[in-house]
């Protein structure tokens, strides 16, 4: 339960910070994408998420991700590689 709370409040004072230094982020456009974004962050988190409750943690998956992210921006930048085939 305080694990919960905690991250409640972080969650709040990351809102609360975010208002003060930007008042249209409060808008009804810019909540819509903020959820959207949390939201699609949250399913690619599932599967970690899964790993990680049953046991078997792997911490590779990060270092996979920010390769291919990487790699994802070098084809793209440098290469002139259409986002789809990067992809």
């Amino acid at each position: 339960v305080t694990r919960i709370l905690g991250v409640l409040g972080l969650l709040i004072v990351l809102y609360g910070v975010l208002f003060e230094s930007n008042p249209a982020a409060s808008g009804a456009r810019s909540m819509s994408s903020l959820a959207n974004e949390q939201g699609r962050h949250g399913v690619v988190t599932l599967g970690a998420a899964l790993v990680i409750i049953t046991g078997g943690i792997d911490l590779s998956i990060g270092s996979v991700v920010g390769c291919s992210a990487i790699l994802f921006g070098v084809l793209m930048t440098d290469y002139g590689v259409h986002p789809y085939p990067a992809a």
